[in-house]
């Protein structure tokens, strides 16, 4: 493990005593799939280095949506952060006529995986939010949030580190 990734490690685990998360590394071969957001633009591919939150099921996707509001962000890019949420599980009535319209009042692009095909293979724990890193078309470190505000904090950090 880099001395880097050491200290980011540690300097959140002390930021968030109380937060409930968890932590891997591994490195496997990645490129995004072409998905749409909420109004059907298409996900462009990632800059040299960037972050992937992945939302699964209801509860994900309402944390993802709060933390992400609380925090007044607009744009995920400029934070080198791309958001996909798999709706696989969603009926697709649902889908249409009531989900995308209330994905359409937010501000942020929520790329969708509405097949559950394109993000299978990627970093998932039941109950939490998948966060990793994609540096060269591999998946670097990654986080599992099922807390507001452990997820809160990272993105801050990712925020403060962008400036």
């Amino acid at each position: 493990m880099t001395d880097y990734l050491k200290g980011y490690i540690k300097g959140l685990a002390v930021g968030i005593l109380c937060a409930s998360f968890s932590v891997s590394v591994s490195a496997q071969a990645f490129s995004l799939p072409e998905l749409d957001d909420q109004w059907g633009e298409q996900l462009t591919q990632p800059v040299a280095s960037e972050w992937v939150i992945l939302s699964t099921g209801k509860s994900g996707g309402g944390l993802v949506k709060e933390v992400l509001t609380a925090l007044e962000i607009k744009d995920l890019s400029a934070l080198n952060i791309r958001y996909v949420s798999d709706i696989s599980g969603m009926p697709s009535f649902i889908t249409n006529w009531i989900a995308l319209p209330k994905m359409q009042t937010l501000p942020f692009k929520i790329y969708l995986d509405k097949t559950g095909d394109a993000t299978r293979e990627w970093p998932r724990k039941e109950g939490f939010v998948s966060v990793f890193n994609i540096a060269d078309s591999e998946v670097g470190e990654t986080l599992y949030f099922d807390d507001e505000t452990a997820l809160k904090q990272f993105i801050l950090k990712v925020k403060a580190s962008v400036k």
